[in-house]
């Protein structure tokens, strides 16, 4: 997989597709499902979301594999996982435009890193010791 070195985004994304719209992330996921050999299917949970090297992911309880989330913009705000085809309803963090702003400063996406139960506070500290420059 690519890394994107302008910003954090959907892990969707991160497979070098600029996903807009939730039919869109589906069409993703059929072809993905397709090709490692699983069929999606819904669970009635709620998952929440975190940044692993600046892509949104959640864990997947099911079978311990990585859900693919898509950019929190999106209305759907689902993720799959497409170890197991589970799709489950993504919870993302209230802040998380202020997160992924303190986390797009830093110029390598392998250090941008949130984890649930992290604070902001945190992770402008983490880029003042680091001497990440804030924009503007």
């Amino acid at each position: 997989m690519r890394l994107q070195h302008g910003r954090v985004v959907g892990y969707t994304v991160g497979y070098g597709l600029p996903l807009t719209d939730e039919n869109k992330v589906w069409r993703f996921w059929l072809r993905m499902a397709k090709a490692h050999g699983v069929e999606l299917h819904e669970v009635d949970r709620v998952l929440p979301a975190y940044v692993n090297h600046g892509r949104w992911v959640a864990n997947c309880p099911v079978c311990n594999g990585g859900i693919m989330c898509p950019e929190p913009s999106l209305r759907g705000r689902r993720g799959a996982c497409l170890d197991c085809g589970s799709i489950f309803r993504i919870d993302y963090p209230v802040g998380w435009r202020l997160i992924e702003a303190a986390l797009n400063q830093r110029p390598d996406p392998v250090n941008r890193n949130w984890l649930l139960g992290e604070t902001l506070a945190h992770l402008i500290a983490e880029n003042q010791a680091h001497s990440v420059a804030e924009d503007g």
